[in-house]
């Protein structure tokens, strides 16, 4: 599990005006547009093609969200509850 912390000290070694990429849906990157805070909860059961973490107001972990805000596939409501879906 990388730390806010940990992320800093190694983009802190980068190029300042590198790009930021984050692996695409299934091929390919998308360009970062936008990082915010959120809370996360683990998901019990969850798909082999979904995440290991889902975005929830009452989840345990406090997050930073880092990703694609343009991305078709992509839009996360981040006041949404991803606990049932």
């Amino acid at each position: 599990m990388l730390r806010a912390s940990e992320l800093i000290q190694k983009l802190s070694k980068l190029p300042p005006d590198a790009v930021i990429a984050v692996r695409g849906y299934e091929e390919g990157v998308d360009i970062v547009s936008e990082v915010r805070e959120c809370r996360i909860a683990k998901c019990t059961a969850p798909e082999r093609w979904s995440g290991s973490h889902y975005i929830t107001e009452q989840g345990p972990i406090n997050a930073v969200y880092i990703g694609d805000k343009d991305a078709g596939y992509l839009h996360l409501d981040f006041n949404a509850d991803y606990s049932k879906v």
